[in-house]
C-alpha cells in the first residue's frame, strides 16, 4: 500500500512497482493521507511507513489516526531530518533513533493500554 497525494510522487511509485513486478500486492492511492484513512479503515498492517515533509514535525495528528490501522505487535518507523524527531500523539514508544547522513528515521511501538 502505497499512498501519495503528489501526482508526481505517485506516478514515480506507479512506475518503481510495475519495474519491480509488484503490480499484483500492491494498491497504489493518490490521494490526501486522510482520505486513506477512511479507505483503509478496518484494514491492519504489520509495519507503517511515515515519510512526510521534514518541515512537518508535529505528526500528533497524523499518528493518532494511524493508530487503528496497525496491528498487534506492529511498528510505525518515521523518516524525519536527522536530530530532529516527530511530535507523536500519546500512546507511542520510541524503541530506537537512527540518523543517515541528513536524514533520521525513528521506530515506535504502540504502547500497551494499561501503560
Amino acid at each position: 500500500m502505497l499512498v501519495d497525494h503528489d501526482r508526481a510522487a505517485h506516478l514515480c511509485e506507479k512506475k518503481n512497482v510495475e519495474k519491480l513486478g509488484f503490480t499484483d500486492r500492491t494498491r497504489l492511492l493518490m490521494c490526501d493521507w486522510r482520505q486513506a484513512l477512511r479507505q483503509l479503515a478496518g484494514e491492519r498492517f504489520s509495519l507503517l511507513l511515515l515519510d512526510p515533509p521534514y518541515a512537518m514535525t508535529d505528526l500528533s495528528e497524523v499518528t493518532a489516526a494511524l493508530r487503528p490501522l496497525l496491528a498487534e505487535g506492529g511498528l510505525l518507523v518515521i523518516e524525519h531530518k536527522a536530530g530532529q524527531p516527530p511530535l507523536v500523539s500519546e500512546g507511542w514508544a520510541c524503541t530506537d533513533t537512527r540518523k543517515y547522513g541528513y536524514c533520521g528515521i525513528s521506530f515506535f511501538e504502540p504502547l500497551s493500554p494499561e501503560a
